[in-house]
């Protein structure tokens, strides 16, 4: 069990993978915070588990300010981040794949991923500990056929995670970042909405 109380934020919490990650630190006793986009999820998904809730979308800077501020406000510290939030694109040849998704694409599943950890990583550096990990793909490590864009995102969400295991001391980050092969997401068994960011979170 922890112990003191840790805290962790799970983005991409109100469901799928997040919603689980939530729901094993809250049972093992961790003040647990989900961030998501779309509201109504998230609340109903947070009143379930027993965690608190922060709409934030992981694309915006500022929404990570408001995170932060608000989770060390109430609870004190940081001692998890767990990158989960990301979404892919219909699949289709890079050449049909339209420059808005291209962008959202990896704004998603990658810009967001950075934006994070960088904040989070400053305040695990003043306390001396904490723990960033980061949910990636096996399409990160195999080509599939039109996955073009979200492999070339996972792909540089594995290399963004190689540099700060080597290169921020006292923040632990797993030797490799968590690499789903299939589960139960929105990912497989329906069809992605037109674009990125009309997906939750």
């Amino acid at each position: 069990m922890m112990s003191n109380k840790k805290v962790a934020i799970v983005t991409g919490g109100n469901g799928g993978y997040g919603a689980g990650i939530a729901e094993v630190f809250k049972r093992e006793g961790a003040d647990v915070y989900i961030t998501g986009r779309n509201e109504e999820k998230l609340h109903t998904t947070a009143e379930r588990l027993g965690v608190k809730a922060i709409r934030a979308d992981v694309q915006h800077a500022a929404d990570w300010d408001m995170v932060f501020e608000t989770v060390l406000k109430e609870s004190g510290s940081v001692d998890f981040l767990i990158n989960n939030a990301g979404g892919g694109i219909n699949k289709a040849h890079l050449s049909e794949i339209s420059d808005e998704d291209v962008i959202a694409c990896v704004t998603i599943n990658l810009t967001g991923v950075i934006l994070g950890s960088k904040r989070a990583a400053v305040i695990m550096k003043e306390r001396g500990t904490g723990t960033i990990v980061n949910i990636s793909s096996v399409v990160a490590r195999e080509a599939w056929p039109g996955w073009a864009v979200y492999s070339a995102a996972k792909g540089g969400l594995d290399q963004i995670h190689e540099m700060f295991v080597w290169r921020i001391t006292a923040v632990w980050c797993p030797r490799h970042p968590d690499h789903p092969l299939l589960g139960t997401n929105r990912f497989h068994g329906q069809r992605q909405p037109a674009h990125p960011g009309q997906r939750n979170p």
